[in-house]
């Protein structure tokens, strides 16, 4: 694929996600997850997905994975809103209990 390609591709995955109230591109989402496994507390980050799509994705399933092989608690929630339908994504992370 040429460079130009590449971008219009990414960006028309980012504004696919942004039109259905998520936050952050697909790129972006997976690699937060361990962020928010390490962060004290509960995070939440809207995802531009459904639910069923989260784990399809192989890049945010493996990033789920890992973040509950450190221990944090992650739920997949469905949610609708003047936006559309789509997915929360909730972690409780273990703070400084690695």
């Amino acid at each position: 694929l040429s460079m130009p390609r590449v971008g219009e591709e990414a960006a028309g995955k980012a504004l696919v996600a942004f039109e259905r109230g998520g936050c952050a591109d697909p790129h972006l989402e997976n690699q937060l997850v361990i962020f928010m496994a390490l962060a004290e507390g509960t995070s939440r980050l809207r995802l531009g997905c459904t639910p069923a799509d989260v784990t399809e994705d192989n890049h945010m399933r493996s990033a789920l994975w890992l973040a509950k092989r450190f221990g944090a608690a992650v739920r997949i929630l469905p949610f609708e809103d003047s936006m559309g339908s789509g997915a929360l994504l909730e972690i409780d992370g273990i703070g400084d209990h690695l």
